[in-house]
């Protein structure tokens, strides 16, 4: 095989045999991913190679025509529907199915391009068809199976219980705070006393991560260095993948970074969570997740930023590019961030915690109006615009929250009391990432 052909399968079955499949295929796309191997190799075709040549030679070809069709669906927008929406009727099965098999397809690009290389020459095809049918059978009993009840998930406060009582997709945020209240009547919302600064984001759920929990992170390595003795000890900023991104909240570290510290900020604070998260050291999260959020990894993708690919020895489920959802999102947006927050390095060491959390909630709120500033233009603005009409304008908050506060009225000019709010550029994919930045 050429390397066109070869690093691709490659890929594939590192991914399959090396990486928890669930990190990257959810139950949603189970239907789908069946599809896909019913087209590779229909369940019941099981030829031996004593079968008749011709029988087998007709099943190869009516094979290859149906992956075809399904790689050109695969390109093709048209044949990807969106969600349906409120009071829309579903189409038929068979074009539901259809439309599932062309939209993991697509979202995918390890199964495509696995599926590319096959198709490169027929007789590659033939001999791998049916090995790669049996494997996305099994990745789909996987995923199924991934969140039934295991032996030993019978304590008090298990990673099972948890995930029942505090990751259920079908609490809304009202219901989800209102029961974290309930349990926990004394819990501090005070950024003071947290460490945390999130805009209009409360905390939600107990931290299922307690700072002493030494995360096992696997053939991949980050040297984490243990907090020296300043004054602050720096903090994990959140950010999301807009064009134009914005600081979502920032955590103060209380020992050293590390992936307990950003599974912890999430789930804390977050009561919808992302479609993706994005962390320098995806296999570790991922490694750290599996065990103590089996739910987590069941409903978000955890992946790396290509910054940080280069270090990733374990395989190509971590990279942004193997998805289709993230083309265009600025997965190193944390990482930009890193410079200008270095520059008040030694400022914020000479800090004591309450002028740190002010100067980086400052920081935080003043790249957030520039970059709503950007967003909310339909031309590039030069460095040196003048956004002091941001400051003073009743906005949408910028944080991607959609609070505003409601227009005061003035008798003398009521038309002109207020701008018109505007939307959030805030996506629906939105990622977060963390790292030292202090």
């Amino acid at each position: 095989m050429g390397p066109d052909q070869f690093k691709p399968i490659l890929s594939f079955c590192i991914a399959m045999a090396t990486d928890a499949v669930v990190n990257a295929l959810k139950r949603r796309h189970i239907s789908g991913l069946k599809g896909v191997a019913d087209d590779i190799a229909p369940a019941g075709d099981h030829y031996s190679a004593a079968a008749n040549a011709a029988v087998m030679a007709t099943e190869d070809a009516n094979a290859a025509t149906r992956v075809d069709a399904l790689l050109a669906a695969a390109c093709d927008p048209c044949a990807r529907p969106p969600p349906l929406t409120d009071g829309e009727a579903p189409a038929d099965a068979e074009s539901t199915l259809a439309a599932a098999k062309a939209k993991v397809t697509h979202e995918h690009r390890l199964d495509m391009a696995c599926l590319l290389a096959q198709r490169f020459d027929m007789p590659m095809f033939s001999s791998l068809r049916k090995p790669v049918a049996d494997i996305l059978r099994m990745v789909c009993s996987a995923v199924e199976d991934f969140r039934l009840p295991k032996a030993g998930d019978r304590g008090d406060w298990s990673a099972l219980q948890f995930g029942e009582e505090w990751l259920d997709p079908a609490l809304t945020p009202d219901q989800l705070l209102e029961r974290f209240r309930t349990q926990f009547p004394n819990a501090s919302d005070d950024p003071m006393i947290t460490g945390c600064f999130f805009t209009e984001l409360s905390p939600c759920r107990p931290g299922p991560f307690s700072p002493g929990v030494k995360a096992e992170h696997g053939m991949c390595a980050k040297h984490y260095e243990v907090t020296r003795k300043f004054f602050a000890p720096g903090t994990f900023t959140k950010c999301c993948v807009c064009s134009h991104p914005k600081l979502v909240g920032f955590a103060v570290h209380d020992k050293r970074e590390g992936p307990y510290a950003l599974l912890n900020a999430i789930i804390t604070r977050f009561a919808l969570l992302p479609h993706f998260l994005i962390y320098d050291l995806g296999c570790g999260a991922l490694r750290s997740a599996v065990g103590n959020l089996p739910v987590f990894v069941a409903l978000v993708v955890i992946i790396s930023n290509l910054l940080h690919m280069v270090i990733h020895v374990c395989s190509d489920i971590f990279n942004p590019r193997s998805y289709a959802p993230l083309d265009g999102k600025n997965t190193v947006a944390r990482e930009q961030r890193n410079s200008p927050i270095a520059a008040m390095m030694k400022t914020l060491r000479a800090c004591g915690k309450d002028e740190y959390m002010r100067t980086m909630k400052l920081h935080t709120i003043l790249h957030n109006i520039h970059a709503h500033a950007r967003g909310s233009c339909t031309y590039p603005l030069p460095e040196d615009y003048n956004v002091r009409q941001y400051y003073v304008s009743r906005q949408t908050c910028p944080c991607g929250c959609r609070q505003h506060e409601d227009a005061r009225n003035f008798p003398s000019t009521p038309s002109s009391a207020a701008s018109t709010p505007l939307a959030s550029s805030n996506e629906s994919t939105s990622s977060s990432s963390g790292k030292d930045g202090a």
